[in-house]
């Protein structure tokens, strides 16, 4: 294992661990009875799509998956997990907003599951990181440099601590807690699959609230289309290169953990707008088609994993 990665891994351990003898955390419904393969999973929007269709919701109807999912919209990787500091002899906070609450919803569904749901659980899919990024236009500003003259578009030492330090150490943290969860309820340790997203098109197609990428981008200088796609690209890359290289670094301790790479499921071809075949906005996939295509790949993943 990665010295640097030991302490993160162990926190996370101790974290479930913790969670696993506080009170339950209370407005869970039990998990649907099913006879089918099952799923668990948590995450942002790309798992909990308003209006309803999503990369769950493609799995579920056109592959058969019974899920269980704790997802919730707009959530940060680093709020899925533990908060900075906690006391044991304390319980954890159980509001909407506590940090950790999905790690906790997911530890109720998995003490709901009946010895038959645990015995058909196939994996636990995890979608997060991309909203710690765009949640707020500071954050994005802080990884771009302004634009001139020979000046590289990305921060590089901004991109290191907030991707390669702050968001492996979080990534690293929540795959040992959820890890440690499945050994604990479901008496065996479940694969896990995670993913780095697609490259995104900033062309200022926002959500309810804006637009995430073109306004930053022109704010820093990045007024042209093509250019603030190769730069989001790169930042894509950035994001999938961490957690291949997390999942590397520790090939014993996340050896069950895989990194699908979903940069060549969705296209970001600005030639006769083709893009939009794939992405609604600029961070959210298509509703039917980019959603559907995520979910097959995922589906690839999972067979190679474990054939039906």
């Amino acid at each position: 294992m990665d010295p640097g990665d030991l302490a993160t891994v162990e926190r996370g351990r101790h974290w479930a661990r913790y969670l696993d003898r506080a009170t339950e955390p209370p407005g869970l419904p039990r998990a649907a009875a099913s006879n089918g393969l099952r799923l668990l999973a948590m995450g942002d929007c790309w798992f909990s799509h308003f209006p309803a269709y999503d990369v769950l919701v493609a799995l579920r109807r056109n592959h058969g998956y019974a899920i269980d999912s704790v997802a919730v919209a707009g959530a940060q990787l680093t709020e899925m997990t533990a908060p900075a500091s906690w006391d044991p002899a304390r319980p954890p906070d159980w509001t909407p907003a506590g940090r950790g609450r999905q790690v906790a919803d997911l530890l109720k569904r998995m003490k709901s599951l009946s010895p038959a749901q645990r015995q058909s659980v196939r994996a636990v899919l995890i979608s997060g990181g991309a909203n710690d990024v765009v949640a707020d236009r500071a954050t994005l500003a802080s990884l771009l440099n302004p634009a001139g003259p020979g000046v590289a578009p990305l921060d590089e030492s901004a991109l290191q601590r907030k991707v390669d330090v702050e968001l492996r150490q979080v990534l690293g943290q929540l795959l040992s807690a959820v890890t440690e969860l499945c050994r604990l309820h479901l008496g065996r340790v479940v694969p896990i699959l995670i993913h780095g997203y697609a490259h995104p098109v900033p062309d200022g197609r926002g959500g309810a609230l804006g637009a995430w990428l073109q306004p930053v981008l022109r704010e820093r200088g990045y007024t042209d289309l093509k250019a603030g796609t190769e730069i989001m690209g790169k930042l894509i890359d950035r994001f999938n290169v961490m957690q291949m290289q997390l999942l590397a670094a520790n090939a014993v301790a996340l050896a069950h953990v895989t990194h699908v790479d979903l940069r060549p499921t969705l296209s970001n071809a600005l030639a006769e707008d083709a893009y939009r075949a794939s992405w609604q906005n600029e961070l959210t996939p298509t509703i039917a088609a980019g959603f559907t295509a995520v979910a097959d790949r995922l589906e690839q993943a999972l067979q190679v994993l474990q054939p039906r």
